[in-house]
């Protein structure tokens, strides 16, 4: 149906403008028919959240009391209509152009993006107190672990994967009877049918670009700008939800086509909708609050009804009448206090209905908005159908009826806004009075409200009825009555019974209440305990970490000591104490950082369950308080304690705190403390675990500590002790060398000595063996004298024999001690170069060697024997190496020990030759003494020739070591 613009062309000429809808005059007779009522039903599963107060249970609560009405199906009356796929088509098109009427397509598109970021299962959880759509589509942009879930928009308001479609789909239903509806009773005219679309979510707290209140979209204000757009100028807004209707009143504020009339519970959520509020601009009139005391009822409705709602609704003459159709102000709803019944809305339905008729051939469409309490949600809304098709209520609808209301405040709040609106006598009402005789009947008003077919009644006809119409009422006030008399006998017994049952429900209240308080405590001690226990394991994980870092560092220290131990010469290579201390505590740095590595492990392990156990521990704790909070407010409805009721009940946002589902019922309550006990029991436990870890590792870390301390001190000892034997043998062997240059010098001096002598010896040996041949030539002469002469050259060539002998081996002494001297030499070098490499091996730990005293320089050693054995050449050590006899020579080609003994045994073995060596040179230089003694041309007399003779020193002899300070060198030869 296309939207026409006469209403517009109308007002723009200053005429009032009435639409394609024929408006009939107030008072006017309708014409008789049968009254018709078309439903949708929509129960958007897609868009549904476990234990929500607004689900998918209130349409199916409500199509099964209307089937157990007899309104479902097989009523001529009453008809089900399904309602085209939003999905796609020009359906689709119709509901996107109805919606961007009202919401900006921003809005219609962020929302659209929230759903299918949630559909991908991407988003989810809860976006706190977000404003408008931009905080939630940016949480919806957020990874999350539980995919698929609803968001929550604010403390109320969720949207699930398929709440666009469920919102696309409600208000395709919405227009589906508004086609109709404003169709009227077609060419022939006539009442048309009302419609009744039983959709979800509600929505007539939205604003344009706003979700809130459980609703997404404002499905009747999508319904009112449509009616707009097919014809209806002037649309009556009825809203009859126990919460102001702030969305839909801020979208028709300023708008004068719109009346907007809501009757709620003052100082409910969203606290808006007070009296003064009226509307801005040119539509300043056009909004009409009625904020009804709590514990309003029945009684009250009606005379709200009757006073403000029908005088305004005639002075307006709309072409549709909407209704925002909210029945949680029932007597039985958790959300409020108001006492509306079934037979209540009954009532105000027929009324509007009736108004309907009389205004604008019966087009009414209502939309359903609250109602949270499934078993008298059903009722109520049939009751309802059965006020707008004009038939009774069902029996037992008042069942509910308080005692008493509040009716002296409805009467002011009444009073006020019939001044605020100008609604007294005279200005909309038919007629001034408004007394109702004892019978309930309005006497002043029926004449004027009650119009037949048949035009006006006369005075005569009008005083009968009524007279026939009293007496009717008397009847019934002796029924009232006695009906009365039994209704209070019943009302003594069923409150007789409501306060056992209150006292029993109050003791069971308590005793839960008791046991959320325990519950919390425990879990507020746990939660310090494993938060404490885990702190503890993360400054015992940094220390194990630390430890392991040291010990991992001692580690390289060691392999860098044995890798530069391993560049020592092939005589040092053997397997010392200090090789054999560095394995151990190798091997012991290697176990210290295995078990380290474990211990940092086991600690990790634990601190994650510690964090996993804290998380639900705290998850757990968030519910204890949740549910104490319930139990603390329905503790306080039970003692009547009204004024701390709402604040208790109802969350930051006014709309109430959902209890926790787990603690309902018995065998639910048992489960939900079995898992308290048991998370409590499990944070014990890995508590207990934590310490005795934590323990275990203090204890390893100081075992480590230890350890880790005396294999250093063993290290640090060995190398020490190493340093110190190594200083030791090259000190001892440098004193050996200048011990032993000694001895050459003077087996030096005695070789010279000895050479001296020789050529001493030669003269006179020649002189002789001349005089000999002298005598020889003559034989003649006496032989005294010659064989004197002969003996005298025998012993001089005797004497100068056993001179070149000992010269000789003067001279191999001589160079044996070369050989080993340089022998010495070469040992004093090796026992340097380990020292310095020592000296680096106990420095790569970053410490200085330990302090020694000062020793002499090997190269000043090594200089002076050097400049020792400058004077001689080679054949001295090809001399000393050629003795195959001695114990030094056969070392040498042996090529040397490789081992710290063999170096020791070689240095005994060459003190011993050098021991052997002296006694040789002193033997030679009292020899040569004797010969340069007086008289020492010859033997002495009465000494034979071979006893003057100087032993030679034995190769093979053997003698304990000396020291250098007992070998002294002997008289210079």
């Amino acid at each position: 149906m296309q939207a026409r613009s006469v209403p517009q062309q109308q007002q723009a000429a200053g005429q009032r403008p009435r639409g394609r809808c024929c408006r009939r005059r107030a008072g006017a007779a309708a014409p008789a028919r049968a009254a018709r009522l078309l439903y949708t039903l929509c129960d958007a599963r897609g868009h549904d959240m476990a234990g929500h107060p607004e689900t998918a249970g209130r349409i199916a609560a409500i199509a099964d009391a209307l089937h157990a009405a007899g309104l479902a199906a097989g009523d001529p009356d009453v008809e089900r209509l399904t309602p085209p796929s939003a999905r796609g088509g020009r359906e689709c098109e119709r509901v996107a152009a109805a919606l961007s009427r009202v919401h900006p397509p921003a809005y219609i598109r962020r929302l659209q993006e929230i759903c299918a970021g949630l559909q991908a299962g991407v988003a989810g959880g809860r976006a706190a107190h977000a404003r408008d759509l931009r905080a939630a589509v940016a949480h919806a942009a957020a990874p999350r672990a539980r995919a698929q879930g609803p968001a929550m928009v604010d403390d109320a308001t969720y949207i699930a994967p398929g709440s666009f479609d469920a919102a696309c789909d409600a208000a395709a239903a919405v227009l589906c009877l508004l086609d109709p509806v404003l169709a009227g009773g077609g060419p022939g005219g006539g009442r048309g049918p009302a419609g009744f679309a039983l959709v979800r979510p509600p929505g007539h707290h939205v604003g344009a670009a706003r979700p809130q209140g459980f609703g997404l979209v404002n499905l009747v204000a999508v319904a009112a700008r449509a009616a707009q757009a097919q014809g209806a100028a002037r649309v009556l807004l009825v809203d009859v939800d126990v919460h102001h209707g702030n969305g839909s009143e801020a979208l028709f504020y300023d708008d004068p086509s719109v009346l907007y009339v809501s009757m709620h519970q003052a100082g409910l959520w969203p606290y808006t909708g007070k009296l003064g509020d009226t509307g801005a601009g040119v539509g300043r009139g056009a909004t009409i609050n009625l904020p009804l005391p709590g514990g309003a009822g029945h009684t009250a409705a009606a005379r709200a009804f009757e006073t403000v709602v029908a005088p305004a609704a005639r002075r307006f003459a709309p072409d549709l009448i909407l209704v925002s159709a909210g029945f949680d102000a029932h007597v039985l709803d958790p959300l409020a206090s108001c006492s509306f019944e079934d037979a209540t809305y009954h009532m105000l339905f027929a009324g509007l209905a009736a108004l309907a008729d009389e205004m604008c051939d019966g087009r009414l469409l209502a939309v359903l908005e609250g109602g949270y309490h499934t078993p008298s949600l059903g009722g109520a809304v049939a009751d309802a159908f059965r006020g707008i098709l004009a038939r009774p209520p069902r029996p037992g609808g008042g069942a509910w009826r308080p005692a008493e209301e509040p009716l002296d405040k409805v009467d002011a709040l009444l009073a006020d806004a019939r001044r605020l609106h100008g609604l007294m006598a005279g200005r909309g009402l038919p007629r001034s009075g408004f007394g109702h005789d004892a019978h309930g009947w309005n006497c002043e008003n029926l004449r004027s409200l009650a119009v037949l077919p048949g035009g006006l009644r006369t005075d005569a006809a009008w005083r009968h009825e009524v007279a026939d119409a009293r007496q009717r009422g008397a009847v019934r006030s002796r029924e009232s009555a006695r009906l009365r008399t039994e209704g209070a006998a019943c009302a003594a017994a069923a409150e007789a019974q409501v306060a056992a049952c209150g006292a029993r429900v109050e003791a069971a209240l308590r005793g839960k209440l008791a046991q959320t308080q325990a519950f919390a405590a425990a879990l507020n001690a746990a939660l310090a305990s494993v938060g404490s226990e885990e702190a503890g394991l993360g400054r015992a994980g940094a220390r194990l970490a630390a430890m392991l870092a040291r010990v991992q560092a001692k580690a390289g220290v060691n392999q860098s000591r044995q890798a530069a131990r391993g560049e020592r010469s092939a005589g040092e290579l053997t397997c010392d104490d200090v090789s054999r201390t560095l394995a151990r505590q190798q091997a012991l740095l290697s176990a210290l950082a295995e078990r380290l590595g474990r211990a940092s492990a086991a600690v990790s392990a634990e601190g994650d369950r510690l964090r996993a156990c804290r998380v639900a521990l705290a998850r757990d704790l968030k519910d204890k308080v949740s549910a104490l909070n319930i139990d603390t407010a329905v503790l306080a409805v039970q003692r009547g304690d009204a004024a701390a009721t709402p604040a208790a009940c109802t969350g930051a946002g006014g709309t109430p705190v959902r209890p926790h589902s787990s603690g309902r019922g018995g065998a639910r309550g048992r489960a939900w403390a079995a898992a308290t006990q048991a998370l409590l029991q499990e944070a014990a436990a890995l508590a207990g675990d934590a310490g005795r870890l934590r323990k275990a590792v203090r204890q390893l870390l100081q075992e480590a500590a230890a350890a880790g301390q005396a294999a250093g001190s063993a290290v640090d000892a060995s190398l020490a002790a190493k340093l110190a034997q190594t200083r030791l043998l090259r000190d001892d062997l440098a004193a050996q060398l200048r011990g032993m240059q000694e001895e050459r010098d003077r087996a030096a001096a005695a070789r010279d000595g000895l050479k001296k002598c020789m050529q001493d010896k030669r003269l006179p040996l020649q002189q002789l063996e001349a005089r000999v041949a002298l005598r020889s030539a003559h034989p003649g002469r006496d032989d005294e004298v010659g064989a004197v002469l002969a003996a005298e050259a025998a012993g001089l060539a005797a004497v100068s024999a056993r001179l070149s002998a000992r010269a000789g081996a003067a001279e191999g002494q001589v160079r044996g001690l070369d050989a080993l001297s340089s022998e010495l030499l070469a040992h004093i070098e090796a026992k340097a170069a380990a020292l310095s490499l020592h000296e680096r091996v106990a420095m790569l730990d970053g410490r200085r060697c330990p302090a020694v005293p000062p020793t002499p320089s090997v190269l000043s050693v090594a200089s002076s024997v050097a400049s020792g054995f400058s004077g001689l050449g080679p054949s001295a050590s090809e001399a000393c190496c050629s003795r195959a006899g001695t114990p030094a020579a056969g070392a040498s080609r042996a090529g040397g020990g490789s081992a710290a003994g063999s170096t020791v045994a070689r240095i005994e073995a060459l003190e011993v030759e050098l021991v052997a060596a002296r006694a040789h040179t002193q033997a030679l230089q009292e020899a040569i003494r004797g010969m340069r003694a007086p008289g020492g041309d010859g033997p002495r007399a009465g000494q034979p020739a071979s006893a003057a003779a100087v032993p030679a020193a034995p190769a093979g002899a053997t003698a304990r070591p000396r020291t250098a300070a007992s070998a002294q060198p002997g008289p210079a030869a």
